[in-house]
């Protein structure tokens, strides 16, 4: 099962963001945000959110426990 980190990497990837960048913007050590690889605090991903102008309720469902990781063919790609 893929993590909450892991889907969130992706998600910013989608949106021409890097991980290491988006998380030292909003004040987050990399390797601490790799600690928090199922539960960010709310405050940090809400902080992200701001950042990066991707919706709160996106951000937060990589979070779901039972979201899966999108595949390639799932992407919508407009």
């Amino acid at each position: 099962m893929t993590n909450g980190g892991t889907r969130l990497r992706e998600l910013l990837k989608k949106h021409r963001y890097t991980f290491t960048d988006v998380v030292e913007a909003v004040g987050v050590p990399r390797a601490t945000a790799y600690r928090w690889a199922n539960s960010f605090p709310i405050d940090k991903l809400y902080a992200i959110a701001e950042y990066t102008q991707i919706d709160i309720h996106e951000i937060i469902e990589c979070f779901n426990p039972n979201q899966s990781t999108p595949t390639p063919e799932t992407i919508d790609e407009n």
